[in-house]
């Protein structure tokens, strides 16, 4: 399977990241209005819940893909394919960090669906953070660390631990014309209704 993913360019000092963090978190906040921050782990099943083996990273695109495609239709999304913390070789693979925008539903019901055809998976609001204008003045900011605690999910510190990384595979899909029309006019970026 060609992969759909985009990988940014090997970084090699902390002044690059830090430029990346800034210019990745002003391209993907200006997408949409992101709503959730998303993580899907893929449990194995059956026969290869006794494998070693983890899933490739176009195993777990395709998986996610489908579950875009056949469960949440009109959700954008902005999503990573990050290598699974393999400590001693116990955890090879990937899983999946994302951005929703436009969720139809509650985000109960949201996790219930990911949590039946997936497995693991966490759904949490995103704090809206606005301008990056507060980071420029401030770049002590873009040391902050992302956990899941309410006040750090926001689109900056999702670029900071997951698009801006060595090795990480991110892509976008905009669901409808009312975001498509938003990335191709910038200036009308803050006029989504």
């Amino acid at each position: 399977m060609q992969s759909n993913v985009y990988k940014l360019p090997e970084i090699t000092s902390s002044e690059q990241r830090k430029r990346l963090i800034v210019e990745m978190t002003e391209f993907v906040d200006g997408l949409a209005p992101w709503s959730v921050f998303v993580t899907i782990t893929f449990a194995r099943s059956g026969k290869l819940q006794n494998l070693d083996l983890g899933y490739t990273a176009d195993y777990v695109e395709k998986r996610y893909l489908r579950l875009m495609r056949n469960e949440f239709k009109g959700v954008s999304h902005c999503y990573v394919l990050e290598g699974n913390p393999d400590y001693l070789g116990r955890n090879p693979g990937f899983h999946v960090h994302a951005l929703w925008c436009d969720l139809p539903m509650k985000r109960k019901e949201a996790w219930q669906i990911c949590f039946d055809e997936c497995g693991f998976s966490k759904i949490l609001p995103i704090v809206p953070f606005g301008s990056l204008a507060l980071v420029k003045r401030n770049p002590e900011l873009l040391e902050v660390k992302f956990d899941h605690n309410e006040g750090t999910r926001t689109v900056l510190n999702y670029c900071a631990k997951y698009v801006v990384k060595n090795m990480a595979l991110w892509n976008v899909e905009l669901k409808n014309l009312r975001l498509m029309a938003r990335v191709a006019n910038p200036a009308d970026k803050h006029n989504v209704a």
